[in-house]
């Protein structure tokens, strides 16, 4: 019952995500069209999708021949092998296939949704991802000490030093090595000798022999707890702190400068008629941009206007995203400018 459950929601998720994605394109399909047919003065007219850069537009959905047809199937089912999420809910559904059939515990691979679904998940996803360089580097520090401390070991201390206590496990170097990955991922690789209890000697003067592994134990144990652990901790730490600034970052400009010249609102308010919010409602309104740009995604460059050849040139052009958007008014406002003037004006 429980996997019968876990079908469902599945094929109920992956339909919508993949109906709205579906949807989504194909609107946009449309709508390029009918941008099309308006620019052409309403005749009949072809989708110039991407004109000029090699690619072709999908077929129209809303087709109604035979052949419109099966390239809309076809369009269709490519929309639905190239997305993420049509794949991973068919492999939640095998598993719950598996558990039904198989065993239950092939359900645990539906805990995976909180990483893609929920919020902390993917902060957390994110935060690995960032970090992830760091601490592989750290780990393969820690595994350098793993294999020298082995070394040292093998070398010098395979055998008992003290009356009564079993000698390591390191008959082989290849043996020794294990262990002390599996001691030393632990952080603790004095029960690899003896007793932690009987591993500090009697005297100071005792045995040099002793004295040395005794201080060779201890120093791993400060490095992996207090120095390479902290060290992941840190690097971690550090990752969720620089999304939560990004975060906070990114809300704060969407709240107190305009999107498309940077201008923040305290100088807007100041200087220009109408304040910030006129601001970015009327004459720089980040949507007009957008349409903007979708008119010439929908127009073909045979009917581009000069301005409008400007901007397309620099946007399919240039490499960088800050290049592209030299067309931009960055730091430049048409009210603001004259605002700046009249002020100038009427103190002079």
């Amino acid at each position: 019952m429980q996997a019968v459950c876990c079908i469902l929601v599945g094929f109920t998720f992956s339909y919508t995500d993949l109906y709205k994605h579906l949807m989504n394109k194909t609107q946009a399909q449309r709508e390029d069209k009918e941008a099309g047919r308006r620019s052409s003065g309403g005749g009949k007219a072809t989708v110039q999708l991407g004109a000029g850069r090699g690619l072709t537009p999908p077929p129209d959905i809303f087709a109604t021949t035979l052949r419109q047809q099966t390239l809309t199937v076809l369009y269709a089912i490519g929309c639905a092998l190239t997305f993420f999420k049509f794949w991973y809910t068919l492999m939640l559904v095998t598993a719950s296939l598996a558990a039904f059939f198989v065993s239950p515990f092939f359900l645990v691979v539906h805990f995976t949704i909180y990483f893609l679904d929920f919020d902390s998940g993917r902060t957390l996803v994110e935060a690995m991802t960032r970090s992830g360089l760091n601490i592989i580097n750290t780990f393969v520090l820690g595994v350098l000490a793993i294999y020298v401390c082995a070394v040292i070991t093998f070398l010098a201390f395979r055998d008992p030093l003290i009356e009564g206590e079993s000698a390591p496990h390191c008959t082989t170097f290849y043996q020794c090595l294990g262990i002390h990955f599996v001691a030393g991922l632990q952080g603790n690789i004095i029960p690899i000798f003896s007793d932690p209890l009987q591993a500090v000697p009697e005297e100071f003067n005792y045995d040099s022999l002793i004295q040395s592994r005794t201080f060779f134990t201890v120093m791993f144990y400060i490095l992996w707890v207090f120095v390479l652990q902290n060290i992941f901790v840190g690097v971690i730490a550090s990752a969720f702190e620089a999304i939560r600034d990004d975060q906070n970052t990114v809300a704060t400009d969407s709240q107190s400068k305009c999107l498309v010249c940077s201008l923040d609102m305290y100088t807007v308010d100041e200087h220009v008629p109408g304040g910030f919010d006129s601001h970015v409602n009327d004459e720089h309104n980040v949507l007009q941009y957008v349409y903007f740009l979708h008119h010439l995604r929908a127009t073909d460059e045979e009917d581009y206007s000069g301005a409008e050849s400007a901007v397309a040139r620099t946007i399919h052009n240039l490499k960088t995203s800050t290049a592209k958007g030299a067309w931009l008014p960055a730091n430049r406002s048409l009210a603001y400018q004259y605002a700046l003037e009249l002020e100038k004006g009427a103190t002079q």
